[in-house]
């Protein structure tokens, strides 16, 4: 058996009962499930135990106490005895026939890491997908193609042999630590363009609580370049940052300045700090810095063509 695909869970059983039913609509003895349980207190164990019933073998824990998403994300790692691990959120689901295109593509390309496209649930999901085996990329092209979905750890199939290399999952990105091990690391890259995964939109309430900037800019990308500062070229990174500046960041200032998260007031500093060296941010930097209406126009929109892209 290859693939386990392991759910870091709390609190969410109307989240989790439909992430279960995805799987048992596609299980056929062909992947392992972790079910890790950080000391839910509502009926997260009896949805378990109703989709074990009904033939799901999953392996469930339940914490004795909240450990934390980033402990709880690491025990799920740790678990894995398969060659690869899929950590999906409690309140993401594979689309019917996802598994089988994951593991069609494990089997035939054993690639180091592997990605699927996600999908806001508010979208009709497809009765059938359109892939079938993918080509293996290179390192630059596969994180060019997938870092504006860098938060989403439910879209990474990962090789758990670089699992073994991580030696903290500390901070912000628990997920990310194998993730950008297997980047620097591996060979073999695969990206599949279907969308695979759905997700519920705006269901954190972190992005109230800290400031965008301090966590999305300054944390991400002191992490990024600790793991990969010297593995892409200088090409790559510029092309990288300008991406995140063009379709990540915008929608987040406008939500900061219009109070629907919360009012960063680190955003130039952190901005400054982080792309000092990028051409694109030195010659716009007022855009992203200075409320006006000339840098709304600009932030909306580049935030308009982050949906479309």
């Amino acid at each position: 058996m290859l693939l386990t695909i392991a759910i870091p869970t709390f609190n969410r059983a109307s989240f989790l009962e439909k992430n279960l039913s995805y799987l048992l609509k596609q299980y056929k003895k062909n992947f392992k499930i972790i079910v890790q349980d950080n000391a839910s207190y509502d009926n997260t164990k009896n949805v378990v135990n109703k989709y074990i019933d009904l033939g799901l073998p999953i392996e469930y824990e339940r914490n004795s106490k909240n450990l934390g998403w980033a402990k709880n994300f690491e025990k799920c790692f740790k678990k894995c005895k398969t060659k690869y691990i899929m950590l999906i959120g409690d309140d993401d689901f594979l689309v019917d026939g996802g598994i089988e295109l994951i593991l069609l593509n494990l089997e035939n390309s054993n690639p180091d890491l592997l990605f699927v496209k996600a999908f806001s649930t508010n979208k009709k999901v497809r009765s059938r997908l359109l892939s079938k085996s993918e080509d293996i990329i290179n390192k630059e092209e596969f994180i060019l193609k997938t870092i504006l979905q860098f938060r989403l750890i439910s879209s990474h199939v990962i090789n758990s042999e670089f699992i073994k290399r991580v030696k903290s999952f500390e901070g912000n990105f628990a997920h990310l630590h194998p993730i950008l091990i297997s980047i620097r690391d591996g060979n073999n890259f695969i990206y599949i363009n279907d969308e695979v995964v759905g997700c519920v939109a705006n269901n954190s309430e972190f992005d109230l609580e800290s400031n965008f900037s301090d966590v999305y800019v300054n944390e991400f990308f002191t992490l990024f370049r600790t793991y990969l500062g010297n593995e892409l070229s200088t090409k790559c990174h510029l092309k990288l940052e300008e991406q995140m500046l063009k379709y990540y960041y915008p929608k987040l200032i406008l939500k900061s300045r219009l109070g629907f998260i919360k009012n960063d007031k680190n955003i130039k500093n952190n901005f400054e700090n982080t792309f000092k060296k990028n051409v694109f941010y030195q010659k716009n930097s007022h855009l992203f810095n200075k409320n006006t209406i000339m840098s709304n126009i600009f932030l909306s929109y580049n935030a308009i063509r982050s949906i479309i892209k």
